[in-house]
């Protein structure tokens, strides 16, 4: 019996990883905007960002938990970046040759 009303398609989910090369802005494309990603260096820090404000361990990544310049893309997937400042050197996302793990959730 063919449904009349299918369901509506979820989001799409990209599971990847990523090795740093040091730049100091970089754009991880997924091939949509994403609502949320979940960002994880070597398995050691998990950096959480969402859509309309991020957070990471508890608090903004403005604050603490990433350097600037790593957020959700406005138009795909997100960027990441490293940073010479001393406070940021464990939490980098893009420091050569660390390999960087995500989840990251489509936006609908």
């Amino acid at each position: 019996m063919p449904l009349n009303n299918p369901p509506a398609a979820g989001p799409r989910v990209v599971v990847s990883s990523y090795t740093g090369d040091d730049a100091a802005s970089r754009q991880i494309s997924t091939g949509f905007p994403c609502a949320a990603v979940i960002l994880m260096k070597d398995n050691i820090h998990q950096i959480t960002m969402v859509k309309g404000g991020q957070v990471a361990h508890g608090g903004a990544t403005t604050y603490h938990g990433a350097p600037p310049g790593t957020a959700i893309h406005a138009t795909d997937g997100f960027t990441v970046s490293t940073s010479n400042i001393a406070v940021w050197t464990t939490q980098d996302t893009n420091t050569s040759p660390n390999v960087y793990y995500y989840v990251a959730i489509e936006e609908l």
